[in-house]
């Protein structure tokens, strides 16, 4: 679909039930990133794994996050944004500051906003 008066008008799905919508993001300019370990994933001997590694132990990240939407100027910094505050856990949103618009839903379904989501929340 074309962009509205409010710009692209994106979706986000709710990581751990995937029917259901978790919000709805109006973007005049910049880009939306998502890291989940709710789809690219795969089973192996040793039990599923997903293809976000932790640089610490070399493994599947298990932060106790289930996704993180981040929106963001450019494409690869909103990426870098989500993949690093999945990595730091479900706190890893504060961490981030008041210059990243995120969500965070962590494992439990508690959902993490940053404030600088209210701008393009609709």
């Amino acid at each position: 679909a074309a962009p509205t008066e409010d710009g692209w008008v994106v979706t986000v799905e709710d990581p751990i039930a995937p029917e259901r919508e978790l919000a709805r993001l109006a973007i005049p300019e910049g880009a939306v990133a998502t890291s989940t370990r709710c789809r690219r994933r795969w089973a192996t001997a040793t039990g599923e794994v997903h293809h976000l590694i932790d640089p610490r132990t070399g493994t599947s990240a298990r932060t106790g996050v289930a996704g993180v939407t981040v929106v963001a100027a450019e494409a690869w910094w909103a990426e870098a944004q989500a993949t690093s505050i999945f990595l730091l856990g479900p706190d890893g949103v504060a961490d981030a500051g008041d210059t990243v618009a995120a969500i965070v839903v962590a494992d439990d379904g508690t959902v993490r906003t940053t404030p600088g989501l209210e701008a393009v929340l609709r």
